[in-house]
């Protein structure tokens, strides 16, 4: 019998193992989930395509994701043209267990797979073109590539083709295909001739190329809609058409492809002829965008290809439909897949894998009708766009792009075009067929987009009772280049600020935003503004050359000026060389004075006192000392060597103290009168190897992305760092944040910003910001145009030629320079001196005089002490009598040159003196009197 204790913590473990995960705390999740793949000889690259998506999928981690993995079995050797071999291979696969199935065919190849897969309810994924002429629906094929004969329709009556046009096709199903289109015109009430044209053997077409070239005069101008039943196909057609000479004027094709970026059209460009065609994968698309971005990355992280091929992005798609199909199954299902699996081999119905060859009953997958279910009922985001299904398996809600060679241009985009809305042309001047875009097919006035951000573009202060209209509201570097193009191109124009403020990013939709974003969808002709050239932008605008070079740089507050310190004087030269000065004035002293007692010249025979001769050397160790101090400073002193040895010995140490002295003398003005900056950090790699700094960037925009994607080591520490705190401390909404966080940090945060912004606030007052560092990257601001502007090439020369001639950088110095409110920081004007600059020099004076004056004092008490102990007098007396001496003439009374006197002198004593006309008198000294005697 069970406790309550018991019950209760039952009750509390079911809770909680449900509570795991959500409601897939139970569900059943198979390790692998097998999937089986024919992917053909066609590009080598479908299969690389699929292993990377399988290991990008295999490594994935997510709150949504429960943890399978996918393993599939490629057969890349089979000629998918054959149905026997296709139908083969697809049937070994089933044999050992599959989920779902992925394979790219041909007619008839593909037709006998649709059979095969609704047979055995096999969800199969084509990337090749469904027919239309199937009388029999199949639920268990899942076309990838959508059936575009309604985009063709469309664009053909765009162009107002009314004559006569010629349908050419290589298939049987092309013959479907002319019945769909003579049927969808009459739907439309259209009455057009078709003339429809099938190529027999496609890899020789010339005879049959060259009849529609020599067609009679009238049909000159020869509409053609090469619809094949390939991609590879199609390449060996054009490249015949080529060589025909059925490349030039009076020639317009539309292609019935999807991936015409693909096709090398280079020949047919100088010839005049037109071409138009159609582009599934759309680059502006942030989930196709990401995919190439990790895509190009070296292995074995990615694959190293820097574009991907419709096909390939398609078999990607496929396996992304599978996964996140699966997902949700075991997610709302929890035991779906619960019961086929044993010892690691799937079962079907108890028998191992699909059985399908002709001695095994038939026995579909009993599985397959869920999962196409589930494969039809989400949407996914895939490479292609997003992907959605209808009940028998075509792609519906998709886009394409459509694009356009023509004379000396291209292919370049001039539509969209959608189920829903058909074909939306983005190209002026519509319906001049078989024209060149020229500036009369553009707007009269063209709408210059742009941000304000100074120096570039900036609001006009009006004058007192001054009202400002149009484009002279604005002023700046960009508002002059605007005005500049103007003149040289020239064309009228008027300046619109963008309306949200941005410069131009990708969200997760796939829209643009900012100036960009206008761009494409051409509200605006122009950008002219520090806008970043960039690959990505690139793809769905068109950019001038670089107006203007710039990089990434680091901004900090200017540290306060360190003025010179007290002994500032003693800056000129190292700590180490005065040290080594002050050891060479011993070292020269010692060896003066040993010269001097071993040369004989140097002793001198002097009286002593009267009473007899003695020898005498001037050079002591304190009178060497005193020679060697005097050199040094330049002084002389009464007594000099007269030995060789020691006039060697004074000769080096001129010779050393003139060199020295003039080293000191022509550093100290330059010491004494430049105030320093020591900035906390000098280079970005500082920056990163510190935390007391934080540092950040504009939260949109190009050096947010460019350190985002850095490979670098230092960048990618420092977007570490910088995505590890909070954004408020780090990241700014425009440049004009970014400048007043980094003046109000107290040299606690540096801005990353482009150079040229950096060096125009750092010549606006206050002026307390700097650059410090070079530049982290280089890339330009360039004039962005829509794709195909007709301007875009004059534009282009006129920017080569402002570049030649000097303009741009006149343009540059007026409104970076000119107009600083800073002055020049190598501003060359010499600093007067201050007290500050000096005042060591008065320390030394002052404390040389007070030195002397108390080694006076000792010399005083000294001689007191011993005059005390020769003359038996205390020392008080002594002392007394040598004081009034000193204050009255030490040597005399009335101050008699001490000269005059005998060194014999003592106090209380008679003593010795020499009166002006040589006599010699005694005197002394009465104590008690205080008088001479």
């Amino acid at each position: 019998m069970e406790t309550p204790e018991i019950t209760l913590w039952l009750i509390l473990c079911a809770f909680t193992r449900l509570s795991i995960n959500g409601q897939r705390a139970e569900a059943y999740v198979p390790e692998n989930i097998p999937i089986g793949a024919i992917l053909g000889k066609e590009s080598r690259q479908v299969e690389t395509a699929v292993r990377y998506k399988i290991k990008q999928f295999n490594g994935k981690k997510g709150s949504d994701y429960l943890g399978f993995k996918v393993e599939a079995s490629l057969h890349s050797d089979v000629n998918v043209d054959n149905p026997n071999e296709f139908i083969g291979s697809m049937c070994d696969q089933m044999n050992k267990g599959i989920f779902a199935f992925i394979g790219s065919s041909h007619l008839p190849a593909a037709a006998s797979a649709f059979d095969f897969a609704e047979k055995f309810h096999m969800p199969y994924f084509t990337t090749s073109r469904g027919g239309v002429t199937s009388l029999r629906k199949h639920f268990y094929s899942l076309h990838m590539l959508p059936d575009h004969l309604d985009a063709i329709i469309d664009v053909m009556l765009h162009y107002k083709w009314t004559d006569y046009i010629y349908y050419i096709f290589d298939d049987e199903d092309g013959f479907g295909r002319l019945s769909y289109i003579y049927k969808r015109l009459e739907e439309l009430g259209q009455q057009i001739p078709i003339a429809g044209a099938k190529l027999n053997d496609t890899n020789n077409a010339y005879a049959e190329l060259r009849m529609l070239d020599n067609l009679p005069q009238r049909f000159a101008n020869k509409k053609i809609i090469l619809d094949m039943s390939s991609h590879s196909v199609l390449k060996k057609v054009l490249e015949q058409i080529s060589i025909v000479g059925m490349n030039k004027h009076g020639y317009h094709y539309i292609l019935g492809t999807l991936a015409i970026e693909e096709l090398n059209l280079t020949q047919f460009r100088h010839g005049g002829v037109n071409i138009t065609g159609f582009s599934l994968l759309n680059y502006t698309y942030y989930e196709l965008d990401k995919f190439i971005e990790d895509w190009a990355k070296p292995p074995p992280e990615g694959t190293g290809m820097k574009t991907i091929e419709l096909t390939s992005a398609l078999f990607v798609d496929s396996i992304s439909v599978i996964t996140k199909s699966l997902n949700t199954m075991m997610i709302n299902k929890k035991d779906v897949f619960s019961n086929i699996f044993r010892d690691g081999a799937l079962y079907n119905n108890g028998t191992r894998g699909i059985k399908c060859f002709s001695r095994y009953q038939p026995t579909p997958w009993i599985h397959g009708p869920g999962i196409i279910e589930a494969i039809k009922t989400p949407r996914v985001a895939g490479l292609s766009g997003e992907i959605v299904f209808d009940a028998y398996g075509k792609r519906i809600n998709y886009s394409m792009d459509v694009l356009e060679v023509s004379l000396d241009s291209g292919p370049i985009k001039i539509g969209d075009w959608s189920k829903e809305n058909g074909f939306l042309t983005n190209k002026l001047g519509e319906g001049l067929e078989d024209k060149k875009p020229n500036v009369t097919a553009t707007r009269t006035i063209q709408i210059i987009t742009t941000v304000l951000a100074a120096p570039y573009v900036m609001m006009r202060k009006p004058e007192p009772g001054q009202i400002l209209t149009g484009v002279d509201r604005y002023e700046g570097y960009c508002v002059e280049l605007a005005k500049l193009l103007s003149e040289v191109v020239p064309f009228n124009y008027t300046i619109k600020i963008v309306e949200d403020g941005q410069y131009g990013t990708l969200d997760s939709n796939g829209r643009w935003d900012g100036m960009v974003g206008e761009l494409t969808r051409q509200t605006a002709d122009m950008a002219i503004a520090p806008l970043t050239i960039k690959s990505m932008r690139e793809r769905v605008v068109d950019f001038s050359k670089p107006f203007m070079r710039t990089g990434i740089s680091v901004m900090i507050k200017k540290p306060e000026k360190q003025k010179p310190g007290v002994f500032s004087f003693m800056d000129p030269l190292d700590r180490e060389i005065w040290m080594s000065i002050t050891f060479a004035f011993v070292g020269v002293s010692i060896v003066m004075f040993l010269v001097s007692r071993i040369s004989p010249y140097e002793w001198n025979i002097v009286k002593n006192n009267g009473d007899g001769m003695k020898l005498k050397n001037a050079f002591t160790l304190k009178n060497s000392m005193w020679f060697s101090f005097g050199a040094l400073m330049q002084q002389g002193t009464d007594d000099c060597p007269s030995s060789v040895s020691g006039r060697l010995v004074g000769s080096a140490w001129w010779f050393f103290t003139l060199i020295i002295i003039s080293s000191y003398t022509a550093n100290l003005a330059a010491f004494l009168t430049i105030e320093s900056m020591v900035p906390p950090v000098n280079s970005a790699e500082e920056l990163a190897n510190q935390v007391d700094i934080k540092y950040g960037t504009m939260e949109k925009g190009s050096t947010y992305d460019f350190f985002k994607s850095s490979k670098m080591e230092t960048y990618k520490k420092m977007f570490k760092f910088m995505s590890s705190q909070d954004p408020k401390d780090v990241f700014v909404r425009d440049n004009e944040e970014g400048v007043k966080k980094v003046q109000n940090s107290k040299g606690k945060y540096a801005y990353l910003v482009e150079s040229t912004t950096n060096e125009y606030h750092n010549q606006r007052k206050p002026c307390d910001t700097m650059k410090v560092g070079a530049n982290l990257d280089s890339k330009g601001y360039g004039v962005a145009t829509y794709q195909g502007h007709p301007l875009r090439d004059a534009v282009n020369l006129a920017i080569l030629k402002m570049h030649e001639d000097g303009t741009l950088t006149k343009l540059k110095q007026k409104w970076w320079y000119d107009k600083g409110e800073c002055g020049s920081s190598s501003d060359s004007k010499t600093n007067e001196l201050t007290l500050s600059n000096v005042a060591g020099i008065f320390y030394i004076l002052i404390g040389g005089l007070a030195l002397a004056m108390l080694v006076s004092l000792c010399e005083f008490l000294y001689n007191s002490r011993q005059d005390s102990i020769m003359y038996k007098k205390s020392f008080k007396d002594t002392a007394r009598t040598q004081a009034r001496l000193s204050i009255s003439g030490r040597c005399g009374m009335g101050g008699k040159d001490r000269s005059s006197f005998d060194n014999s002198s003592a106090y209380g004593v008679p003593y010795a003196y020499t009166a002006p006309n040589g006599m010699i008198t005694f005197r002394g000294y009465d104590e008690k009197t205080d008088t001479e005697v």
